[in-house]
C-alpha cells in the first residue's frame, strides 16, 4: 500500500521482498490480515495464528529440503 498516486504507463517491473530482505513488513501483513479478518466476520487472532503457522511450516518444509539435499546454509 503506498500513498503515491498511480503514474500513467506500463509497469516494467515487480518487486517481491517476501523474505524480509528490503523491509520487514510483519506488523503491516498483521494489520492486513486483520482488516481482512473484521471485513469478513472473522476472528483476528485466530486469522492470524493460522497464517503464521502456515508461513512457518512452510520456512520448516524449505529448511528440511535444503538440508536434505546439502544445500542447508545455516
Amino acid at each position: 500500500m503506498t500513498s503515491e498516486p498511480p503514474r500513467p504507463g506500463r509497469v516494467k517491473y515487480v518487486l517481491f521482498d517476501v523474505d524480509g530482505t528490503l523491509i520487514d513488513a510483519v506488523s503491516n501483513r498483521r494489520q492486513v490480515w486483520g482488516t481482512w479478518a473484521e471485513r469478513y466476520g472473522l476472528d483476528v487472532e485466530g486469522v492470524h495464528r493460522h497464517f503464521v503457522s502456515l508461513r512457518e511450516a512452510v520456512l520448516h518444509i524449505l529448511a528440511f529440503a535444503a538440508d536434505s539435499h546439502g544445500t542447508a546454509t545455516a
